[in-house]
């Protein structure tokens, strides 16, 4: 989840590249 990814750095970038999805998601 977030909480996971936001752990891993390498979770993180694939967030950023999807970004608005996430947040609109989470």
């Amino acid at each position: 989840r977030m909480d996971e990814m936001m752990r891993g750095q390498r979770g993180w970038r694939e967030l950023a590249s999807l970004g608005d999805n996430i947040e609109k998601v989470s």
